[in-house]
């Protein structure tokens, strides 16, 4: 089985794209403009966050022969973190955040979502580079 990486680089790019659009964003915008692009990274974290555990997924069967990993992400953060591929306890706490973002919808977790994407990318970014192989180039 040969693993794609090609969806989940293109999440990552999509991703890091509006968060440096949205730190060299113009503070002056009017407010439903800054909140618009909050929102938007929001749902590319989603996406690339659900694209990653997936294919994380795929990767420990393929790579540790590991055969009993449900499917869902936390127990696949888990195993990845018992195989030293990851920091487990980082990954919970997206996996957290990620619940948050789909049950609540309001300032306050735009605000932590926001806060949270500069460590999540450059670790997303670390771990597309370690299951894949490939150097990020961006």
């Amino acid at each position: 089985m040969t693993l794609d990486f090609s969806q989940l680089k293109l999440a990552i790019e999509n991703l890091q794209e509006q968060y440096v659009n949205f730190c060299s964003l113009n503070k002056d915008l009017q407010k439903i403009m800054q909140d618009a692009v909050k929102e938007s990274i929001v749902q590319r974290f989603e996406i690339c966050y659900d694209i990653l555990w997936k294919i994380l997924r795929k990767y420990l069967i393929k790579a540790f022969g590991v055969a009993e990993i449900p499917s869902s992400p936390n127990p696949v953060f888990k195993i990845a973190g018992e195989n030293k591929i990851l920091q487990a306890e980082r990954w919970l706490s997206y996996a957290e955040l990620r619940t948050e973002t789909t049950h609540e919808y309001g300032a306050e977790i735009l605000k932590k979502a926001i806060g949270e994407m500069k460590s999540f990318i450059e670790d997303v970014i670390n771990l597309y580079e370690k299951i894949s192989g490939e150097k990020w180039q961006k």
